[in-house]
């Protein structure tokens, strides 16, 4: 319980920093940083920490999914939401994400909720439309509702994710987390290079993304 207090935590932290960044970034390159900056510094932990066993070629097809939906959709879409919508809507509708996840679980890996489990998802949807509201009449975001529908789908690619590295769990997470931010994050670098868009050249700002990614 308290890793995942801790990992809520951190996530909750990236929200507004990632906003702050938004500013001097395009969204592709800016995910690709971060992504590739976890990848390569959890990466590089392996010979130090060890857990768990090591991928194998059974579970590459989970891994391409955590891939594609995690990082290359899930955090590119939350980039793009993070513009439009205010930090504060954005970091409280990513309570969506145990949303999506849960209805994934249920929907295709027949998993089963108590009755207080599901009213627990009833709570969480009823407050993400009500953020959703709320925010559309914010004057400083420039398309709010835009924004939470982009943050909204990107809590959908993350609640695959989530249920694709269930599927995983017994491999080691550093090299999971390794992998699908190198892949991902070269990806998206090579794909803004392709349309134009690079990282900054200021050595705060790219610090400082990394630092999200970590």
């Amino acid at each position: 319980m308290l890793y995942a207090l801790l990992a809520a935590l951190l996530f909750g932290v990236s929200i507004p920093l990632s906003k702050s960044l938004l500013g001097s970034w395009h969204e592709v390159p800016l995910a690709g940083t971060i992504y590739v900056s976890s990848g390569l510094a959890l990466f590089g932990a392996r010979p130090f920490i060890r857990a768990g066993e090591p991928l194998r070629r059974e579970h590459l097809g989970w891994l391409a999914g955590i891939v594609l939906f995690g990082a290359r959709l899930g955090g590119t879409c939350s980039l793009f939401g993070l513009r439009l919508t205010t930090g504060y809507a954005a970091a409280l509708l990513i309570n969506l994400e145990a949303v999506f996840t849960t209805a994934i679980a249920v929907a295709l890996f027949r998993e089963r909720l108590s009755l207080r489990e599901w009213t627990a998802i009833a709570l969480l949807v009823a407050g993400a439309s009500v953020v959703s509201w709320g925010s559309s009449a914010d004057a400083t975001a420039p398309r709010p509702l835009l924004g939470a529908l982009l943050v909204a789908f990107a809590c959908l690619c993350w609640g695959f994710d989530n249920n694709f590295s269930r599927k995983i769990a017994s491999c080691d997470p550093l090299q999971i987390v390794g992998v699908k931010g190198i892949v991902a994050g070269a990806l998206l670098l090579g794909g803004g290079a392709a349309a134009g868009v690079y990282p900054p050249a200021d050595f705060e700002l790219l610090a400082t993304a990394a630092g999200v990614g970590l």
